[in-house]
């Protein structure tokens, strides 16, 4: 202690004095001081004296790291609800544009259509084969149209659901969607193998989507076989057990070099056609 303080111990009958650190960790955080009469100090008061500094250290150390726990804490909390706002803010701006979609765009895709129709029904006896046929691709990329629009709200409203999982039967989960896409391809030759897949945790509806977008694919770029093969098949690591599904077809394939950009959001790794 200062000179002042050192000057007043013997009046007070303090004739010895010992520091004590308090060390946490490693790090010297501050010192325990005691007196007494003259002479050494006793070892049992010595442990006693070095357990107070230690566990002072202690609870000092705690005490701190409690505090830029809480600190820390706050901050996360500020962000959190920072973020949260802006998540509102891009959800609100979603439903906007989900509303542009379903109502501005689809009222002039619906007029393309249907005037293509009464061209086709009301003139078709009068034009060529050429000009039938361009009304036929005109239908047709309408019809294209509305379903990527579906597609994109479908995937719109469902990247914002709270997942729901749950068991599923993945067996008849894609029996599901193998026979909407037979009752959307009409009389074409396709030949569906399916796996006994068992049952998994997973949030159906979203399941079903990866499923069938899966399959929608195979389905679209077999469109050259005769007849198109799709498998949707399982097999499992030989050494954790565990499964790993696939969807194989025997259409055209991609380039495994761009693998990393087929389940990215509007990617293409094909042409439309």
């Amino acid at each position: 202690p200062p000179a002042p303080e050192i000057d007043a111990l013997p009046p007070s009958g303090v004739e010895a004095y010992m520091v004590m650190p308090m060390i946490a960790r490693g790090e010297l955080i501050g010192a325990v001081s005691f007196g007494g009469p003259a002479g050494p100090f006793p070892s049992e008061q010595v442990s006693i004296a070095r357990e107070v500094a230690t566990q002072l250290a202690i609870a000092v150390t705690q005490a701190r790291l409690y505090e830029r726990v809480r600190l820390h804490a706050e901050e996360l909390e500020t962000r959190v609800q920072e973020r949260t706002r802006e998540l509102k803010a891009a959800n609100a701006e979603l439903d906007a544009f989900a509303y542009s979609v379903s109502h501005d765009l689809r009222a002039p895709l619906r007029a393309i259509d249907g005037y293509a129709r009464m061209l086709e029904e009301d003139y078709g006896s009068g034009l060529d084969k050429e000009a039938m046929r361009m009304l036929g691709v005109l239908r047709a990329s309408s019809d294209r149209m509305a379903r990527l629009i579906d597609d994109l709200l479908a995937f719109s409203r469902l990247g914002r659901q709270p997942l729901q999982m749950r068991p599923v039967p993945l067996e008849a989960l894609v029996g599901q969607v193998v026979d909407e896409m037979r009752s959307e391809n009409g009389n074409r030759s396709i030949e569906f193998v399916i796996d006994e897949l068992g049952t998994v945790d997973a949030d159906p509806a979203l399941l079903k989507q990866a499923l069938a977008n899966l399959v929608r694919n195979a389905v679209k770029f077999t469109g050259t076989k005769n007849p198109a093969r799709i498998h949707v098949g399982c097999r499992l690591d030989m050494n954790s057990g565990a499964p790993t599904y696939y969807v194989k077809d025997n259409g055209v394939g991609f380039d495994m070099k761009y693998y990393d950009k087929l389940f990215g959001v509007f990617q293409r790794l094909h042409s439309a056609t």
